[in-house]
This record gives structure tokens, C-alpha cells and sequence, in this order.
């Protein structure tokens, strides 16, 4: 299996469906990113805290390290501090996803490592029919192959102060999906 520390190069596809944005990106040779209220997929960025195996001493330990941090900033009070400390800290969370939400652009692409695949792999990403009919039109649209690594270091050297970094994700495909990530603030 190729992988990303083999010596192959590593592929994103974004499929796109070919509308009027899509076109004017493709023709004066820029990427949209998105924030994650604007993709198509509700769960996208999604995060959540599974409380029932917290113990409550944490939320306490949580809730004295936040006020020692912020003691005397008008940070400390985007919490309300009568609430109890599970409380207090799941608004916390809560005010701090959105906040990442907000502040965040995100592009998604397929990632491949070569094409054809070797026997071995599971089905090429330019053979998802998922793929096809969901981000491309119903298979209407078009595809775009960008070297990952050339991408990478076009979007550092035009960044103009904003953070990037990279990310997997698991698809209903079970592909990878590698999202670029700016963030905006």
C-alpha cells in the first residue's frame, strides 16, 4: 500500500459541480473556502463532549484553571460563571466550537496516492460514483487533480497572514479526505 511517506505523490480531487462560481474560480485561478456554516454536509465540524464518562472533579479542575488564566480579561466573563462547573464548562465548549467554526475555511479534496491503483487498493477516487453524483452535479460537473504537495506550498507562500494546516477525514467511502484549513482570523 502507498502511503504518505512513500515517494509518490500525493493527489487531492475536488470535484465540483460546474455552476457559475465554479467556473469563475476555474477561470481566474482561485480556491473557495468555505466556512463550515456554508458546506453542504450539517456535521461537518461538528464536535461534542460525551459527558458520561467525565468525572465531575474535572469539570471543577476545568472551571478554576479557566479563571486563574483569565483572571482580570473580559474573556473571563464569555462564560456564565453562575452556572455549575459541568455547566460552565460545556457553554465554554460550546462558545469555543462556534467560535472555531466562524473563524475557520475549509477545503476539501479526495486524496490518492496514484492512479491506476495497484490491484490491491480499493476503487480509485476518479471511480466513486458517490463522489460523482454528490459534489459533482449527478455526474454533471467536473473534476480537478491538484499535486498536494505543490498546492501546499502555493497556499503558504500566498497565505497573507492567515494560518493553513492539513487534515484527514474519514468519507461514508471510506476514502481520505484531506481538508486544507484556513483559518480566517
Amino acid at each position: 500500500m502507498i502511503t504518505e511517506s512513500s515517494n509518490h505523490p500525493i493527489s487531492l480531487f475536488k470535484f465540483r459541480a460546474g455552476n457559475e462560481n465554479d467556473l469563475d474560480a476555474l477561470h481566474q485561478d482561485y480556491l473557495w473556502f468555505p466556512s463550515y456554516d456554508e458546506l453542504n454536509d450539517p456535521f461537518e465540524g461538528r464536535a461534542f463532549i460525551d459527558s458520561s464518562c467525565i468525572d465531575s472533579s474535572l469539570y471543577k479542575a476545568f472551571r478554576e484553571k479557566w479563571n486563574e488564566t483569565h483572571k482580570g480579561t473580559s474573556e473571563r466573563h464569555a462564560c456564565d460563571n453562575t452556572l455549575d462547573d459541568k455547566a460552565f464548562a460545556l457553554q465554554w465548549f460550546n462558545i469555543y466550537v462556534g467560535t472555531w467554526r466562524q473563524n475557520t475555511a475549509i477545503f476539501s479534496a479526495a486524496k490518492a496516492y496514484q492512479y491506476p491503483p495497484p490491484e490491491t487498493e480499493p476503487e480509485h477516487v476518479l471511480g466513486s460514483m458517490a463522489f460523482w453524483g454528490h459534489y459533482a452535479d449527478g455526474l454533471r460537473g467536473y473534476c480537478i487533480e491538484y499535486n498536494f504537495q505543490q498546492l501546499l506550498k502555493s497556499l503558504e507562500r500566498h497565505r497573507h497572514n492567515k494560518n493553513i494546516g492539513t487534515a484527514d477525514a474519514a468519507t461514508p467511502d471510506e476514502y481520505a479526505t484531506q481538508s486544507i484549513i484556513r483559518k480566517l482570523s
